[in-house]
């Protein structure tokens, strides 16, 4: 975390963001609070939360960051969620979910009158890169209609292996 704080103390004027995918953010709840809390991220984007209902509200709370998530339908695992930090004004976007596609969450933030969309994207292993194709038309949707969009997220696609369908997929 240190190399990670001398490199966000040179941008201490800019929109600092994250992501991190926790495995489970109710069991690495401290961990999360120590990032927040050492990094000063205005933002921090999470894939594999395993956020569910039964979770009490409270155990998720970090000071000075309000918490919009989705859960994954049918499954134990999964789901993403966003921190944000609460002097930004932020909103969530509904987008459908599908159990066999990629997931995918937006939340807008404005700042300086500028409306920017931050999306976090998580493709499981199992799910074909070919099911990508819907995930990209919700994205192509959400950057004609703010200022600017961040995407974030672990699409699973090793990058290194690039004779692979799925690496031809993103690069060509």
């Amino acid at each position: 975390i240190r190399k990670v704080m001398v490199d966000l103390d040179k941008h201490k004027d800019s929109l600092r963001i994250g992501h991190l995918n926790a495995s489970s953010v109710p069991k690495h709840i401290d961990e999360v609070k120590r990032i927040l809390k050492d990094t000063g991220l205005d933002i921090l984007a999470i894939t594999e939360s395993f956020i569910k209902g039964k979770v009490p509200e409270d155990r998720l709370q970090i000071d000075g960051y309000k918490l919009v998530n989705v859960n994954r339908t049918g499954a134990e695992q999964g789901g993403l969620a966003i921190y944000i930090q609460q002097e930004l004004t932020a909103d969530l976007l509904r987008i459908p979910q599908n159990a066999n596609l990629p997931e995918l969450m937006c939340a807008t933030v404005t700042i300086n009158n500028n409306k920017i969309a931050i999306a976090v994207l998580y493709n499981r292993p199992i799910v074909p890169y070919k099911k990508m194709e819907h995930i990209i038309e919700h994205l192509a949707q959400i950057t004609c209609r703010y200022d600017d969009t961040i995407i974030m997220g672990d699409i699973n696609i090793d990058m290194l292996k690039r004779y692979s369908p799925d690496y031809k997929y993103f690069i060509i």
